[in-house]
């Protein structure tokens, strides 16, 4: 799978990197991420495998997020990867859409791995 406006491989790396955070998979998440990963949240940053698979296993009682890629842009060498997306919410019970909301985000690879993930974008 790869995503509208990426070039080479960062759009399906961007892709593999979602499908496990939409499936709630952290085991499959984990293994996307490089041993230093950073995720950086509203809640502060979380480093490493293992709080990167925590904050993917952390779920919502009522709610499902999704997170829908629109398109990536590629970074210059070393630098964040834009990614315009949606995030979505929908009631786990019938998984009805709650809300749907626009996001920007940032991600950067190393080695084909997650180095740095960025859900809160500086505007």
């Amino acid at each position: 799978m790869s995503v509208a406006g990426a070039t080479g491989e960062i759009g399906e790396l961007t892709a593999a990197v979602f499908a496990a955070v939409n499936a709630e998979d952290p085991t499959r998440f984990a293994a996307l991420c490089a041993p230093e990963v950073e995720i950086h949240t509203a809640r502060g940053v979380r480093r490493g495998r293992e709080e990167a698979a925590d904050w993917v296993a952390k779920q919502y009682d009522n709610l499902l997020r999704r997170f829908l890629i629109d398109s990536v842009a590629e970074a210059p060498r070393g630098g964040l990867a834009v990614v315009e997306a949606r995030i979505r919410y929908l009631w786990r019970e019938g998984e009805e859409l709650a809300d749907e909301s626009p996001i920007r985000l940032g991600v950067r690879f190393e080695a084909d791995l997650l180095a740095e993930l960025r859900l809160e974008w500086p505007d």
